[in-house]
Protein backbone atom coordinates (compact mmCIF):
# COMPACT_ATOMS: atom_id res chain seq x y z
CA UNK A 1 0.00 0.00 0.00
CA UNK A 2 2.71 2.45 0.80
CA UNK A 3 4.00 1.89 -2.93
CA UNK A 4 0.88 2.53 -4.33
CA UNK A 5 0.32 5.90 -2.12
CA UNK A 6 3.75 7.19 -3.42
CA UNK A 7 2.83 6.28 -7.10
CA UNK A 8 -0.49 8.54 -6.61
CA UNK A 9 1.58 10.63 -5.09
CA UNK A 10 3.91 11.53 -7.48
CA UNK A 11 1.42 11.41 -10.34
CA UNK A 12 -0.49 13.90 -8.26
CA UNK A 13 2.44 16.05 -8.12
CA UNK A 14 3.49 15.15 -11.84
CA UNK A 15 -0.17 16.13 -12.91
CA UNK A 16 -0.04 19.56 -10.85
CA UNK A 17 3.43 20.02 -12.18
CA UNK A 18 1.93 19.64 -15.33
CA UNK A 19 -1.29 21.66 -15.02
CA UNK A 20 1.19 24.89 -13.42
CA UNK A 21 3.41 24.35 -16.94
CA UNK A 22 0.01 24.70 -18.83
CA UNK A 23 -1.17 27.76 -17.18
CA UNK A 24 1.67 29.62 -16.91
CA UNK A 25 2.18 28.78 -21.09
CA UNK A 26 -1.30 29.43 -21.17
CA UNK A 27 -0.48 33.12 -19.51
CA UNK A 28 2.68 33.79 -21.02
CA UNK A 29 0.58 33.58 -24.67
CA UNK A 30 -2.01 35.58 -23.26
CA UNK A 31 0.63 38.00 -22.36
CA UNK A 32 2.56 38.08 -25.39
CA UNK A 33 -0.78 38.18 -27.54
CA UNK A 34 -1.76 41.57 -25.31
CA UNK A 35 1.38 42.88 -26.39
CA UNK A 36 0.97 42.49 -29.84
CA UNK A 37 -2.46 43.58 -29.79
CA UNK A 38 -1.72 47.12 -27.79
CA UNK A 39 1.70 47.57 -30.17
CA UNK A 40 -0.73 46.76 -33.56
CA UNK A 41 -3.30 49.10 -32.27
CA UNK A 42 -4.06 51.70 -35.13
CA UNK A 43 -1.03 50.18 -37.42
CA UNK A 44 -2.73 47.17 -39.79
CA UNK A 45 0.65 47.27 -41.48
CA UNK A 46 2.34 45.98 -38.25
CA UNK A 47 -0.32 43.44 -37.35
CA UNK A 48 -0.15 41.71 -41.18
CA UNK A 49 3.63 41.79 -40.44
CA UNK A 50 3.02 40.42 -36.94
CA UNK A 51 0.84 37.28 -38.08
CA UNK A 52 2.53 36.51 -41.45
CA UNK A 53 6.12 36.46 -39.39
CA UNK A 54 4.09 33.68 -36.72
CA UNK A 55 2.53 31.72 -39.53
CA UNK A 56 5.51 31.53 -41.38
CA UNK A 57 7.27 30.54 -37.89
CA UNK A 58 4.47 27.85 -37.13
CA UNK A 59 5.10 26.64 -40.82
CA UNK A 60 8.43 26.24 -40.48
CA UNK A 61 8.44 23.86 -37.40
CA UNK A 62 5.75 21.72 -39.49
CA UNK A 63 7.39 18.85 -41.68
CA UNK A 64 6.36 18.86 -45.67
CA UNK A 65 4.48 16.61 -46.60
CA UNK A 66 5.19 14.21 -49.84
CA UNK A 67 3.01 15.91 -51.92
CA UNK A 68 4.24 19.03 -50.99
CA UNK A 69 7.67 18.02 -51.79
CA UNK A 70 6.50 16.75 -55.03
CA UNK A 71 4.53 20.27 -55.90
CA UNK A 72 7.80 22.34 -55.02
CA UNK A 73 10.33 19.65 -57.22
CA UNK A 74 7.62 20.06 -60.05
CA UNK A 75 7.59 23.82 -59.78
CA UNK A 76 11.27 24.47 -60.02
CA UNK A 77 11.81 22.03 -62.84
CA UNK A 78 8.71 23.46 -64.64
CA UNK A 79 10.29 27.36 -63.75
CA UNK A 80 13.93 26.09 -65.16
CA UNK A 81 12.30 24.69 -68.50
CA UNK A 82 10.10 27.92 -69.32
CA UNK A 83 12.65 30.28 -67.88
CA UNK A 84 15.79 29.96 -70.81
CA UNK A 85 13.76 30.66 -73.58
CA UNK A 86 11.90 33.93 -71.84
CA UNK A 87 15.76 34.92 -70.54
CA UNK A 88 16.99 34.40 -74.23
CA UNK A 89 14.01 36.58 -75.32
CA UNK A 90 14.49 39.32 -72.85
CA UNK A 91 18.35 39.67 -73.76
CA UNK A 92 17.21 40.13 -77.68
CA UNK A 93 14.39 42.83 -76.99
CA UNK A 94 17.13 44.48 -74.44
CA UNK A 95 19.48 44.41 -77.52
CA UNK A 96 17.31 45.56 -79.57
CA UNK A 97 16.18 48.52 -77.50
CA UNK A 98 19.86 49.30 -76.88
CA UNK A 99 20.85 49.85 -80.76
CA UNK A 100 17.20 51.76 -81.35
CA UNK A 101 18.49 54.48 -78.29
CA UNK A 102 21.95 54.50 -79.25
CA UNK A 103 21.88 56.86 -82.07
CA UNK A 104 19.34 59.22 -80.56
CA UNK A 105 21.35 59.38 -76.98
CA UNK A 106 24.36 60.48 -79.22
CA UNK A 107 22.95 62.94 -81.29
CA UNK A 108 21.19 64.51 -77.83
CA UNK A 109 24.74 64.36 -76.63
CA UNK A 110 25.91 65.90 -79.57
CA UNK A 111 23.90 68.68 -79.69
CA UNK A 112 23.71 69.42 -75.80
CA UNK A 113 27.81 69.64 -76.12
CA UNK A 114 27.21 72.03 -78.53
CA UNK A 115 24.72 74.11 -76.60
CA UNK A 116 27.27 74.17 -73.92
CA UNK A 117 29.65 75.49 -76.06
CA UNK A 118 27.54 78.30 -77.64
CA UNK A 119 26.20 79.29 -74.47
CA UNK A 120 30.60 79.22 -72.81
CA UNK A 121 31.09 81.18 -75.76
CA UNK A 122 28.07 83.83 -75.09
CA UNK A 123 29.19 84.36 -71.73
CA UNK A 124 32.77 84.66 -72.54
CA UNK A 125 31.43 87.68 -74.80
CA UNK A 126 29.19 89.20 -72.56
CA UNK A 127 32.25 88.96 -69.97
CA UNK A 128 34.70 90.48 -72.30
CA UNK A 129 31.94 93.52 -73.44
CA UNK A 130 31.51 94.09 -70.05
CA UNK A 131 35.04 94.58 -68.90
CA UNK A 132 35.68 96.80 -71.94
CA UNK A 133 32.87 98.69 -70.56
CA UNK A 134 33.99 99.08 -67.04
CA UNK A 135 37.27 100.05 -68.67
CA UNK A 136 36.03 102.85 -70.65
CA UNK A 137 33.49 104.41 -67.59
CA UNK A 138 37.12 103.98 -65.66
CA UNK A 139 39.49 105.79 -68.38
CA UNK A 140 36.07 108.80 -68.48
CA UNK A 141 36.42 108.72 -64.67
CA UNK A 142 40.05 109.12 -64.57
CA UNK A 143 39.61 112.14 -67.48
CA UNK A 144 37.29 113.69 -65.55
CA UNK A 145 39.10 113.78 -62.56
CA UNK A 146 41.97 114.95 -64.11
CA UNK A 147 40.26 118.03 -65.89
Amino acid sequence: MGVASDVGDQAGAATSAVGDATSSLADSAEAAAGKVKRAAEGNPLAAGLVVFGAAWLVSSLMPRSDREQQVAQAVKTAVQEHAGPVTDALTEAAHEVQEHVREPVREAAESLKANVVEAAQAVKDDGVAAAEGVRDEATRARDDLTR
